[in-house]
């Protein structure tokens, strides 16, 4: 027999499926998975059962408005429409020309009977979870290290604060494994201390995120003593591990932005700490001088001068106490003060050019802090302790990443 192209055998599958008498009115019922609302006005879905799965398209025109019915993941329908082969890939679809509700799926059904049960427990009381800390050290990740997840979240971290450090445990975040491998990546890091810990992966259809809908792993993030952030990655759905986590982060990016603050912004907060530091000292002192004040006076007037003269003398005792803590309180928010002084003052820009550094700037004199602040043939000015230079970008070369910082 002589052998045929890949094209013309599924030419000849496509042409079979057409004459198919059954194939071209096919009544399927089915779990809806992965669907979306297309801006044309198309409905694009897969149909799954407890071990298949089928692509299905509903074009704009065989909907029917008039029912006002909205269709979502976990929904169970059953669907009329023709069997379709696209010949470029031999992927096989249903063009849906009628569907209807016929209850919940079975697996969105199994996922609210966790979520009601969890939710009884306890679990997903806001008063139980954790605050993350201002100031993170480090950072452990709970995700693949070969995704975008980890990628995103470097960059973020590295960019608001290049001295947090990142530490990845490498976990599988879909299959069978999956739930189990995260659980022990949590518990890994609840026995070597982080500050916080992020779990997750860069999205994914329904199935590959039940993972994290699994009910041990739920109770692994509850019990943890490390706050975790969920990073799941998708916009819409939300899995188990959103609800019971500290926070939640639509994506591994914006779960990196939630951990760690920009660095400007710590020092900021340092500042006025500092300011609300001294405001308490100051107000301290007042206070109680206008206290002796007060008690000068009344000891004057309602005492007998041997009296007046043994409590002026424990007053003075008492105020010589008062004025050396106050001044104790004063000397060390004041050594706190010339810390952050010196930390300003290395920090400036002017101070780093005279040690050898120069400032980069675009044309409108912002400070160019990352590649993606520019473009090929873009201009630049180079500020050095002497003088200004004006460059032209020629090339750009991204910093490859590093999983263990």
């Amino acid at each position: 027999m002589k052998a045929i192209k890949v094209s013309e055998l599924l030419k000849y599958i496509k042409k079979m499926i057409n004459s198919d008498y059954f194939l071209s009115k096919v009544q399927v019922e089915g779990e809806i998975s992965n669907i979306k609302y297309h801006n044309n006005g198309n409905i694009y879905f897969s149909l799954k059962d407890e071990s298949s799965r089928v692509n299905c398209i509903m074009y704009k025109w065989n909907i029917d408005e008039s029912e006002n019915t909205i269709f979502q993941n976990g929904d169970k329908v059953e669907v009329r429409g023709t069997v379709n082969l696209y010949e470029k890939d031999g992927t096989l679809s249903i063009f849906v020309n009628k569907m209807e509700k016929s209850g919940i799926g079975d697996q969105y059904k199994e996922f609210l009977e966790i979520k009601e049960s969890l939710l009884k427990e306890g679990l997903f009381d806001e008063s139980k979870k954790k605050e993350l800390p201002l100031f993170p050290n480090t950072i452990g990740v709970v995700t693949s290290p070969t995704g975008a997840a980890i990628r995103d979240i470097i960059h973020i971290v590295r960019r608001r604060n290049s001295n947090v450090s990142i530490i990845v445990y490498p976990a599988l975040v879909q299959g069978a494994r999956s739930a189990e491998s995260v659980r022990k990546g949590i518990e890994y890091f609840n026995e070597n201390l982080v500050d916080i810990i992020i779990i997750g992966r860069g999205g994914g259809s329904y199935e590959e995120l039940s993972s994290f809908n699994d009910k041990e792993l739920a109770y692994t993030i509850y019990n943890s003593d490390v706050p975790i952030v969920s990073a799941v990655g998708h916009e819409v759905d939300f899995v188990i591990s959103d609800f019971v986590s500290d926070r939640r982060a639509p994506t591994p990016s914006a779960a990196a932005e939630i951990s760690v603050p920009l660095l400007e912004d710590m020092i900021m907060n340092q500042d006025n700490m500092m300011n609300r530091a001294k405001n308490i000292v100051d107000n301290s002192i007042s206070t109680n001088e206008n206290r002796l004040e007060q008690l000068k006076l009344k000891m004057k007037y309602l005492a007998p001068m041997n009296k007046i003269d043994n409590t002026i003398e424990k007053t003075r005792k008492i105020y010589g106490r008062i004025v050396e803590i106050t001044n104790l309180k004063l000397d060390y928010e004041t050594r706190n003060l010339d810390i952050l002084l010196k930390r300003t003052e290395y920090l400036n820009p002017d101070k780093m050019i005279n040690k050898g550094y120069t400032i980069v700037k675009d044309n409108q004199n912002r400070p160019i802090k990352s590649i993606d602040d520019i473009s090929v043939d873009s201009d630049i000015y180079i500020q050095f302790t002497d003088g200004t230079a004006e460059a032209t970008i020629k090339s750009i070369k991204e910093k490859s990443n590093e999983l263990n910082i």
